[in-house]
């Protein structure tokens, strides 16, 4: 039963359109998390709170967080694939990232398109933001 849950939400995340998600959206989070915010940080200039300049190729919007989200669940989904093909000894080695993906988004969305980035174990987020597909993170 908890595989036909995640596969549901799976499904759910995916069929989320561009029009839910829509500017207004963001910016009603953003003066929300202004108004709510008691730290010296400006959380309304966050890059995960702008709309991006283009449009994502995955997701169809200029909405940072809704791309975060798909490629934290696409993440996690991967980790648990390539986890079980190591313990099966279809793959030689497999280090996952759970509880991480967060932090590899967030860090994608503050890194300028031209900076380099030279990611390691345990950071495919990075990979997978800058639009790295799941083949080309699996043949590394």
């Amino acid at each position: 039963q908890t595989g036909s849950i995640q596969t549901t939400h799976v499904e759910s995340i995916a069929s989320v359109s561009a029009e839910h998600c829509c500017k207004e959206d963001l910016d009603l989070l953003r003066s929300h998390l202004a108004s709510r915010s008691s730290s010296d940080l400006n959380l309304a200039t966050n890059p995960l709170l702008q709309s991006s300049i283009r449009e994502y190729s995955d997701t169809a919007s200029t909405n940072t967080l809704l791309r975060a989200h798909r490629l934290m669940v696409r993440l996690r989904e991967m980790d648990d694939i390539l986890n079980s093909a190591q313990r099966q000894g279809r793959i030689s080695f497999y280090l996952t990232c759970r509880g991480e993906e967060a932090i590899h988004m967030g860090a994608g969305a503050a890194l300028e398109v031209g900076d380099t980035i030279l990611a390691q174990y345990r950071e495919q987020g990075l990979l997978l933001w800058r639009g790295f597909t799941l083949e080309q993170i699996a043949h590394q």
